[in-house]
């Protein structure tokens, strides 16, 4: 969702991007320093290069580069929208919530086995390592009143693995993780707040080519009709499914947060960062929350009065 309030233009942007640095300014907006830059890339702002501000600060010569023309494709782009006085605190708390979780959080690593599993985790585990069961037309296994993991046979153990490393982690900074027998959904409790959170495999289709065995059924259901008779029409399924492996780990709902598996990192080795983006995302939520209650009060004190 937008938020509401007017763009700051692509000209004033430049002069705040080359009167202050980008950490000063992005917070104005709300924004991460790499989220500022993205976006004055995308509207042709060339921001200082590394160097610069310590230039500055010493008293040696600097150059200022010109604003450049509009670039053809930015035409339709519009600027960040500065936070107002009442989301700024929201907005340094959701900061300093993130920063104090980096400085204390240690890299985290997922073990080759479970040792000592959440308890969670535990009764995932015996749930969806039976034999039977597997029977999703995309191979994949569920148990969401257990917890919420979406995978099939050959990823498991890892998610099970993943999963019991992220909940313990979460443990020191105050969050415990339940399961909404209701809703299906795994939810940590913590910051003020609820958040959801699963782990799903990625699972591609292919059309389904109907092998020879089938056809062959599919011939004796047509012919059984020419003889008076009629058979049971086989079942042939409609796509081929095809694990990758991946996950996707997800938190929350609005705001949210996901991580994916890449061709070059598995979310195990940005579980650190996880962490701390989670206690943020917390302190997000809440935020939203208040504002929501704010809102709903003066509403309910506004019609009071009429």
């Amino acid at each position: 969702m937008r938020r509401q309030g007017t763009p700051v233009s692509r000209e004033a942007l430049y002069e705040e991007v080359w009167t202050d640095a980008v950490t000063v300014v992005a917070p104005r907006y709300g924004l991460s320093d790499v989220g500022l830059v993205k976006i004055c890339k995308k509207l042709g702002i060339l921001v200082p290069p590394r160097g610069y501000w310590a230039n500055v600060k010493a008293g040696r010569p600097t150059r200022k580069v010109p604003l450049p023309s509009l670039p053809a494709g930015a035409r339709g782009l519009s600027g960040p929208i500065p936070l107002t006085e009442q989301e700024a605190p929201t907005h340094a708390r959701v900061r300093d919530a993130l920063q104090q979780t980096r400085e204390s959080q240690p890299n985290l690593s997922v073990l080759d086995e479970l040792v000592d599993p959440h308890p969670l985790v535990r009764a995932a585990a015996a749930r969806l390592k039976r034999r039977d069961g597997w029977d999703r037309l995309a191979g994949v296994r569920s148990a969401p009143k257990v917890l919420d993991l979406q995978v099939t046979r050959n990823a498991l153990d890892r998610a099970l693995r993943l999963a019991d490393t992220l909940l313990k982690a979460l443990e020191p900074s105050g969050f415990t993780a339940r399961v909404d027998d209701e809703k299906g959904q795994t939810l940590l409790v913590g910051g003020g707040t609820t958040l959801s959170i699963s782990i799903v495999e990625q699972v591609t289709r292919t059309s389904h080519t109907p092998t020879l065995a089938e056809v062959r059924a599919r011939d004796r259901y047509y012919d059984s009709f020419r003889v008076g008779a009629r058979g049971e029409y086989p079942n042939i399924p409609q796509f081929d499914w095809h694990p990758t492996g991946r996950l996707t780990l997800t938190v929350g709902s609005w705001p949210s947060q996901r991580w994916n598996d890449t061709e070059r990192s598995f979310i195990d080795s940005r579980l650190s960062g996880g962490v701390a983006a989670i206690v943020g995302l917390a302190e997000a939520k809440r935020a939203k929350e208040e504002d929501e209650e704010r809102r709903r009060r003066t509403y309910e004190e506004a019609r009071a009065r009429y």
